[in-house]
């Protein structure tokens, strides 16, 4: 028995919800606020306009894989209508018009990243008109020459403006911010919320008093602590970068005698990030810390796989993850002496963990019951 979401929606997301059903809409809501469950009672409110024998469908689209898995959900959740799930990793991008039809043939509400939409409609294997909803998860992607932005501009737009004007899909933004950047002046924030509205021809809604929010949000408070910032003695710092240089380049040269085109240049993209994320983990945070970042990159956990948000195929995430197990094991002969925490003054001593990361230990024990 599914509970009902519009009993325990909260008055501003029914708000939204009602901007959303009257016209396209960015709901433009702190983190937590429940944006999910506006985008859940639309598509409830759009489910006689999708539900089979129906021929349109409703379009979620979310930026990275791990979150088609975890909307999806949520939509199975708020809703009885059926859902199907789309991943570059299923082999998509060989798909003809045939499969597609197939695939989506008793499908109501197709998930899936932006990049695969984007493909589709340059395929004509897909047409605007054949969806009725069509929802952007963090619509502040929509920039430059991004998918979101481009299905917009190559395809909603030159419908918007045709005459007569053919019809369109109801768009339904969400957002926690409008901007990727958290030190933009107030003009120029402004203005990239009228560019976020001019594009998805929808009008913001938001909470304007954030202590309308408060009873239903844990806003955080600021606390500024001090720490001295030590640095790991020079010559460990060094022979533990001059490792990770040599494991970088070792597998490279690996890459080169087996990987070819895109596949290579994306392994390499995929191990030089990596490389730089474990030397500012060892800078930064300490040894260990970088030792636990290799170890979690080369898990075969789909998540970890998609830290970037990029959809990598098999072949070239074996190599990033074979990269990724041998900084593990390297990193963790640095960190053979008992168990961390011990002793922090030997673990700062030995750059095991930096003062920055022990200051935030001792920090968070305070709120230990």
């Amino acid at each position: 028995h599914k509970e009902d979401p519009e009993i325990v929606a909260r008055w501003y997301q029914l708000e939204a919800l009602e901007r959303a059903m009257s016209g396209n809409t960015v709901a433009f809501l702190d983190t937590g606020a429940g944006k999910t469950l506006i985008a859940g009672l639309l598509l409830r409110a759009y489910a006689h306009r999708v539900r089979k024998p129906a021929r349109d469908y409703a379009v979620f689209l979310v930026p990275t894989r791990v979150l088609v898995e975890q909307q999806a959900r949520v939509v199975e959740a708020h809703t009885d209508l059926r859902v199907s799930k789309f991943t570059g990793d299923m082999g998509v991008d060989f798909w003809n018009a045939a499969i597609w039809r197939r695939v989506v043939d008793d499908a109501e509400v197709l998930v899936m990243t932006p990049q695969i939409l984007l493909d589709n409609l340059r395929h004509s294997f897909f047409s605007l008109q054949d969806i009725a909803l069509l929802i952007f998860d963090e619509c502040h992607r929509a920039k430059g020459n991004s998918p979101y932005a481009c299905i917009l501009k190559e395809f909603y737009h030159p419908v918007m403006n045709s005459r007569p004007r053919g019809p369109l899909p109801r768009i339904f933004g969400m957002t926690a911010s409008p901007t990727d950047s958290k030190n933009l002046l107030q003009e120029s924030y402004s203005k990239r919320i009228v560019e976020l509205e001019n594009l998805l021809n929808s009008k913001v809604y938001t909470v304007d008093n954030e202590s309308a929010l408060s009873e239903y949000i844990p806003f955080a408070t600021t606390r500024i602590v001090q720490y001295d910032d030590y640095i790991i003695p020079s010559n460990s710092h060094n022979h533990i970068k001059s490792c990770l240089d040599r494991l970088q380049e070792k597998h490279l040269e690996v890459l080169k005698a087996n990987l070819h085109g895109l596949s290579r240049k994306n392994a390499k993209k995929g191990i030089s990030k990596l490389h730089k994320a474990f030397l500012y983990c060892t800078a930064n945070l300490g040894v260990w810390l970088a030792a636990k970042a290799a170890e979690i990159h080369s898990t075969t956990n789909e998540q970890f796989l998609s830290f970037w948000g990029e959809e990598l195929d098999k072949n070239v995430e074996g190599f990033v993850r074979s990269y990724s197990e041998e900084v593990y094991r390297e990193l963790s002969c640095f960190s053979k002496r008992g168990h961390i925490g011990e002793d922090f003054a030997a673990d700062l001593q030995d750059g095991l963990l930096t003062p920055k990361v022990h200051c935030l230990v001792q920090f968070l024990l305070e709120y230990r019951w």
